[in-house]
């Protein structure tokens, strides 16, 4: 959402003449998702006395990094950069998880995940035809409440929720006022039904 709303943001935040600053802030937001899952790869391939293979993975991606940049930078100047960071980023991100699925013998199920990205991204498109409407606060608002709903309606018909995501939000039940108990009620039953 942030990276799709990220010329607004910027517009609401710092005005009009900081609007060129949104491209990097919705590559940034998008690595920032990536960061912890690298670092988390990175950290279980250190455990397992991967070292060496973690320090040729990363001189290598700063190696293509700065390929790239010298080729996209003078085509594309901060773009050119946006560009060759990101395509280093989602690399580096992936090898280091590819790696680390390897070492621990577990398969990650990427189908999954590009499934819940593929919803995500169905589920921001409505609203980027709204932000070209001219964005108010309440609008701005109104349009993220939409996002989550969407999305979340999204991940429940396409049965992407599995039975400990169910649990957890059962569990978060018990904390939701008295008066809107049938209606979480009702959409756990919806949820369970539709559950992997």
């Amino acid at each position: 959402f942030v990276a799709a709303y990220a010329d607004v943001i910027i517009e609401m935040l710092y005005g009009h003449q900081y609007r060129a600053s949104a491209v990097p802030l919705a590559v940034l937001v998008v690595a920032a998702v990536l960061a912890p899952l690298a670092g988390l790869a990175n950290s279980l391939l250190v455990s397992h006395e991967r070292q060496k293979s973690v320090l040729k993975l990363i001189f290598f991606t700063a190696i293509l990094n700065i390929v790239l940049d010298y080729f996209l930078i003078k085509m594309f100047a901060l773009n050119g950069a946006i560009i060759g960071f990101s395509v280093v980023k989602l690399g580096l991100s992936a090898s280091l998880l590819f790696f680390a699925s390897k070492v621990i013998k577990s398969n990650l199920d990427y189908l999954y995940y590009s499934k819940v990205i593929a919803l995500a991204c169905v589920a921001v498109a409505p609203l980027m035809l709204v932000k070209d409407f001219g964005v108010s606060i309440i609008v701005f608002v109104m349009a993220g409440l939409m996002f989550v709903i969407t999305f979340f309606v999204f991940l429940v018909q396409f049965r992407m929720l599995t039975k400990e995501d169910v649990n957890i939000l059962r569990s978060i039940k018990s904390r939701v006022p008295k008066k809107y108990e049938n209606l979480t009620g009702r959409i756990l039953s919806w949820m369970e039904a539709h559950q992997v």
